[in-house]
């Protein structure tokens, strides 16, 4: 199996010749096309399709692929090692913001009970129901951010470990 990526060709034929000029010399166009759908079934919609898109190339018998596709676990190490990097980029900016969040929550719940605003809501019947209902759905969101921050820990946490056993898991040569 090698890899390549998608360069805006106009239709699958283009691509096919890019990638497997030799199946256009000995006929097996129809071939490589099929082959090449069956493990990018994005290539239907090409419309779609954005420059960069990795692609596999599957090995066909007896058919060479061109010089530009790599064998699969070309770079990859790399690449894994890149997206190790970048979650250990974004796991404190996505703290932040829950923590951000979890203080604004705080402050409504700090508000909604402040005396000013008691001693205000005291007269007005409704507007004592409306703080108490603002203070109980800011309560109630400060346990969901709770919650949410404990689930992307741990998704974080094993999106990093599967990327690492993705590593150990790659042929020496890559």
């Amino acid at each position: 199996m090698r890899f390549s990526t998608y360069r805006n060709e106009g239709d699958l034929a283009s691509l096919v010749e890019r990638l497997y000029p030799s199946a256009i010399k000995s006929g097996r166009r129809q071939e490589a096309e099929a082959e090449l759908l069956r493990l990018n079934p994005t290539l239907r919609e090409l419309d779609g399709m954005i420059e960069g898109t990795p692609l596999l190339v599957p090995e066909l018998e007896g058919v060479t692929a061109a010089g530009e596709s790599a064998p699969a676990g070309s770079g990859m190490a790399e690449m894994l090692a890149a997206m190790g990097r970048a979650l250990d980029d974004v796991r404190p900016r996505i703290e932040e913001a829950l923590e951000r969040e979890k203080e604004d929550a705080d402050r409504a719940v700090k508000l909604a009970k402040s005396r000013r605003l008691r001693s205000v809501a005291d007269k007005d019947p409704e507007m004592a129901e409306q703080l108490e209902r603002t203070a109980e759905s800011a309560k109630s969101r400060i346990k969901e951010l709770d919650a949410r921050k404990s689930l992307q820990k741990q998704a974080l946490d094993r999106l990093k470990q599967d990327i690492e056993t993705l590593v150990k898991q790659l042929p020496e040569a890559s």
